[in-house]
């Protein structure tokens, strides 16, 4: 009986590392998460911010607009691209290891002290959205995720809800940044 509880925590142990290493690259430190963090702002604009990202992420500077990839820069309005800065609020989906096997979470508007992060997505506060659509449906979402140990940021655009979530915010159309 002795020799399986020890065989028991050895395994689990082993299975707990081996987690933990597999796929490391592939997760979202909190280091990265705090470079993310701080291109997203609750007041004002930072579309300097978001663009320079690009950049300094070394990701791409397109968006998703219903399945067709488009530049951020020379499609989207200075009042559109305020608006992805003002996505301050965010989810995080991450992975933890307990007794039972791997669990997957999600947690919203904290970075977990445990668990490997695999994505995070950042959305307008939802005080904001509701104003929009009931069900707080945004007209944009910005996902981080990595693969093959290079993040990864993917922005998706819903045309429908875009000039209103501006003038929840108050952007005027002539807006200068």
């Amino acid at each position: 009986m002795y020799f399986w509880r020890l065989f028991y925590i050895f395994a689990s142990m082993f299975v707990f590392l081996n987690f933990a290493q597999a796929g490391s690259e592939n997760y979202i430190s909190r280091e990265e998460f705090e470079i993310i963090k701080s291109d997203f702002v609750r007041v004002g604009c930072n579309i300097e911010g978001i663009l320079s990202s690009a950049e300094r992420l070394n990701v791409s500077n397109v968006y998703d607009d219903g399945g067709q990839i488009e530049p951020l820069i020379s499609t989207l309005s200075k009042p559109a691209l305020c608006l992805i800065s003002r996505s301050s609020d965010f989810l995080v989906d991450y992975k933890i290891m307990t007794p039972k096997g791997i669990v997957e979470k999600t947690v919203y508007d904290k970075f977990p002290r445990n668990g490997n992060v695999v994505d995070v997505i950042f959305r307008l506060p939802y005080k904001i959205s509701k104003q929009c659509d009931e069900d707080g449906v945004v007209a944009f979402f910005i996902t981080f995720s990595k693969k093959d140990g290079k993040l990864q940021r993917k922005i998706y655009l819903t045309d429908d809800l875009l000039d209103c979530n501006i003038r929840t915010i108050n952007i005027p159309k002539n807006f200068k940044n």
